[in-house]
């Protein structure tokens, strides 16, 4: 079924999905991004266009060369869309955010220039809530294990202490 669907731009200046293009010609350099970049980074758009390898000096330093690995075997491979593994993005503040990125890779010229459009979605919160959920796993699990310890050692005093108490019982009876 096909419909007549025109997506509005503005639809993107406020709101949890920021669009955003990358020009990768040696390196990479921010193009285009909609106004609500700012949540997620806490500068204003002006300011990321105006220095356009701010989006990947805000990366952090551990996600850094895996990102740059992806744009790479991307390319490579010719990939048409793909979508990144979760990376940190320093905000302005200071905290780093946790991205999910899917893009779509066109070649730009003959020059070796691919354009990279996407979309971005800052995931923190749920990354952070399951990062809370496997901490709270661990702890259970290490209190289940805890406790099981605990009953077999127990359940093993009380064998015990039943075995000396029927000897007793044998040696008072014979």
């Amino acid at each position: 079924m096909k419909t007549n669907f025109t997506l509005e731009p503005e639809i993107f200046d406020e709101g949890p999905v920021i669009l955003v293009t990358f020009r990768h010609s040696g390196f990479l350099e921010v193009v285009f991004a909609s106004p609500n970049i700012r949540q997620l980074t806490g500068y204003e758009l002006d300011a990321i266009l105006a220095h356009p390898h701010s989006y990947v000096e805000l990366l952090h330093p551990d996600d850094l060369q895996n990102y740059l690995d992806e744009t790479i075997q991307a390319e490579k491979q010719q990939l048409i869309n793909f979508q990144r593994r979760p990376y940190r993005l320093k905000h302005q503040d200071g905290r780093y955010r946790w991205i999910r990125e899917v893009t779509s890779i066109r070649a730009e010229d003959k020059a070796k220039t691919s354009l990279f459009n996407g979309y971005l979605i800052d995931i923190t919160e749920q990354f952070e809530a399951g990062m809370a959920r496997k901490k709270a796993e661990n702890e259970l699990r290490k209190h289940h294990d805890q406790l099981q310890a605990l009953v077999y050692e127990k359940t093993r005093d009380l064998i015990q202490a039943k075995e000396d108490a029927d000897r007793a019982n044998q040696a008072k009876s014979e």
